[in-house]
């Protein structure tokens, strides 16, 4: 079964062409003034960057459909049906609330402070929150974390099945990617 949605943070598109942009930068001196020396080191320090930029930027994302949801992060994957799910927070980022345990998501962050203080009243109206005393950041439908949780609120809502698995495991991938990471900046501390 193919999942339909994909929820990728916001900064993940700002990283990938910060890093590219940071490839360019490096590489092309190189090329220009012929110092080929320096082009294992180089490539070695450029690939601890881009792996890094992946694994905690651009891998991370929530997938989900109807019957399900697949939290991946740098290290976990989560995997549950949307009856497993009692609720969700919002304090850091999205989390999401199973029997006993909870599992943030690093694709849905909460707002920063600096976001926060920007608020005001106005910026509630016609999103239902504006009657409430007090207002977690995290639910604010312009958040990354409040976007999420108001179309995961009314999926597990809505949701019929009565399947509630769970499962939490090892993303082989990311901790592949980060022995690589380890790896190649050994060697390049080396050369």
């Amino acid at each position: 079964m193919e999942l339909v949605t994909t929820i990728r943070p916001k900064v993940s598109l700002y990283a990938s062409i910060g890093a590219v942009i940071v490839n360019l930068l490096a590489i092309v001196p190189v090329i220009f003034t012929g110092s080929w020396v320096y082009l294992p080191s180089l490539i070695c320090s450029l690939a601890v960057i881009d792996l890094a930029v992946w694994l905690f930027f651009v891998n991370p994302k929530i997938a989900f459909d109807e019957g399900q949801v697949v939290v991946t992060n740098p290290l976990r994957i989560f995997r549950a049906d949307w009856g497993a799910i009692k609720g969700f927070e919002t304090k850091f980022g999205l989390a999401f609330v199973t029997e006993g345990k909870k599992f943030v998501s690093w694709s849905a962050p909460a707002p920063s402070r600096r976001e926060v203080r920007r608020l005001t009243r106005d910026d509630l109206k016609g999103s239902g929150l504006e009657n409430f005393e007090f207002v977690e950041p995290g639910l604010i439908h312009s958040s990354e974390s409040g976007s999420a949780y108001w179309q995961f609120e009314e999926l597990r809502a809505n949701n019929t099945a009565q399947t509630k698995k769970v499962r939490l495991s090892a993303n082989w991938l990311g901790l592949a990617c980060l022995i690589a990471i380890l790896i190649l900046a050994y060697v390049d501390l080396h050369i």
